[in-house]
């Protein structure tokens, strides 16, 4: 059994140009997510899946393996996560190798600590999951989210919750865009990670920042300075 980290980084982010190399902190984005999977000792491989040789050289020079480039067919705006580990599952395990363990870790998380990595893994061992996600619980109930029609007429999502005290209302996790756990066979076959034989990892609220905007990572590199200061 080979437990091994995947990381898909493709060419061509639009809202910040090579988001996945860009200096954060004075180092590429990438090498974090390279970086805490090497320390969080977990791992027998560490891989990358790109379409770009720069980002290949520079997951190289950080400790990652880069032993193909992905096609194009899977570095566009379609491909899923799910397609691209797929593939990246098939090339790197052999049909011999079973029972084997393969994290998904996004290549842009500055704030992932390497501990998330290793407990996430004993719970899924824990409990012979599947799949494993990492959430972050939300904050106000989404149960009373309100919409306006096109005259700006306000009403309730779910009206039948006008009444219901917050804490009766159950409580509602957002998927936290850090890394996923899964078997082999889950990966390769494509299932959903909803699909009743997953669970999840919760990670708390400052753990975490979905980086899209300039503003995101201003503020992804305000929470850095301040958890190392």
């Amino acid at each position: 059994m080979r437990v091994i980290a995947i990381i898909p980084a493709r060419n061509g982010s639009k809202r910040i140009p090579n988001k996945n190399i860009k200096d954060f902190k004075n180092k590429p984005m990438i090498s974090y997510a390279i970086n805490a999977a090497l320390s969080c000792g977990e791992f027998d491989e560490i891989y990358v899946s790109t379409d770009s040789q720069e980002i290949a050289d520079i997951a190289v020079k950080f400790g990652a393996k880069v032993p193909w480039l992905r096609s194009a067919e899977l570095s566009d705006d379609y491909a899923t996560t799910m397609e691209v580990m797929s593939d990246a599952v098939r090339k790197i395990l052999d049909s011999t190798e079973t029972n084997s363990e393969v994290s998904c870790i996004y290549p842009c998380v500055p704030l992932l600590d390497p501990l998330h990595i290793s407990n996430a893994l004993s719970t899924m061992r824990e409990g012979k999951w599947e799949f494993v996600t990492t959430v972050t619980r939300m904050k106000y109930p989404i149960h009373r989210l309100l919409t306006a029609d096109q005259n700006s007429v306000l009403q309730m999502m779910q009206p039948a919750n006008a009444g219901v005290r917050t804490q009766d209302l159950p409580i509602t996790y957002l998927d936290a865009g850090q890394f996923y756990w899964g078997t082999k066979e889950s990966w390769l076959n494509r299932k959903s990670i909803f699909s009743g034989t997953g669970t999840f990892f919760e990670l708390p609220e400052n753990s975490i920042i979905d980086i899209d905007t300039v503003e995101d990572w201003e503020m992804a590199e305000k929470i850095y300075d301040q958890r190392n200061s």
